[in-house]
């Protein structure tokens, strides 16, 4: 019916955590890519009926958590071009 886990060594385990960690770390930065990355390190050893799911799941869950740690004030964010943040002062109307 479906793939075993039962040959799923500590090897493994360690590739597939260190996969997501460089997944997510790329997300983290870039905002995206989660699935370009996470699939070029898992498909190497697990069977792409396995990873699909995986992929889509831990892709739609760091995409979450950067919308929850996104500042909500635009005012907070700092400038794209030149890296200045913009400030509130309370003297100028």
């Amino acid at each position: 019916m479906g793939y075993a886990m039962d040959q799923f060594h500590t090897l493994d385990l360690a590739l597939f955590l260190a996969g997501a960690f460089a997944a997510a770390f790329v997300t983290g930065l870039a905002g995206f890519a989660f699935a370009i990355v996470a699939a070029a390190v898992w498909l190497h050893f697990m069977a792409p009926a396995q990873a699909t799911p995986l992929i889509i799941a831990f892709g739609l869950r760091a995409g979450r958590l950067g919308m929850e740690a996104a500042p909500r004030d635009p005012m907070e964010t700092p400038h794209a071009v030149s890296g200045r943040r913009r400030h509130r002062r309370a003297d100028r109307r």
